[in-house]
C-alpha cells in the first residue's frame, strides 16, 4: 500500500540509500528530501505525468545521496515526466505514450565476439 507519494518499492529503495549514507557515516536527515508539486497551467490543466512536479528539498534523504555522490544541483524542481523519461528501464513505453524523442541510441547492427 503507498503510502504519500512513495510507494512500497520506493521506501525499499529508501531504506536502502539510508544504509548506504549510515554505513559511509553520512549524517543526514532521516525524511526523504522531496516533494511533490502541481506543474498544471490553465492552457494544460490535465492529469498528465509530465505535469507533475518533483522539488529536492534542503535537507533529507535524497539531497545527501546527492552530497554523497560529490554531485550539486543546481535545479532543485522537476518534471516527473523528464525524470522518467531518462530511466533506461521505462523509457521506450514513456517515450511512446507521451510521443517523447529517443533519448537513446538504439542497438542495430551490433555484433559480439
Amino acid at each position: 500500500m503507498a503510502t504519500g507519494w512513495i510507494s512500497e518499492g520506493g521506501h525499499a529503495f529508501l531504506n536502502a540509500t539510508k544504509t548506504l549514507l549510515e554505513a559511509k557515516g553520512v549524517t543526514y536527515n532521516p525524511g526523504h528530501g522531496g516533494a511533490g508539486f502541481d506543474m498544471r497551467t490553465v492552457a494544460n490543466g490535465r492529469i498528465r505525468l509530465d505535469n507533475e512536479g518533483i522539488k529536492i528539498k534542503g535537507a533529507g534523504v535524497l539531497p545527501s545521496l546527492i552530497s554523497y555522490f560529490g554531485e550539486t544541483e543546481a535545479t532543485q524542481a522537476y518534471a516527473l515526466g523528464d525524470v522518467l523519461s531518462n530511466l533506461a528501464f521505462i523509457h521506450r513505453a514513456y517515450s511512446v505514450s507521451y510521443s517523447k524523442n529517443e533519448l537513446f541510441l538504439q542497438d542495430e547492427g551490433v555484433d559480439y565476439l
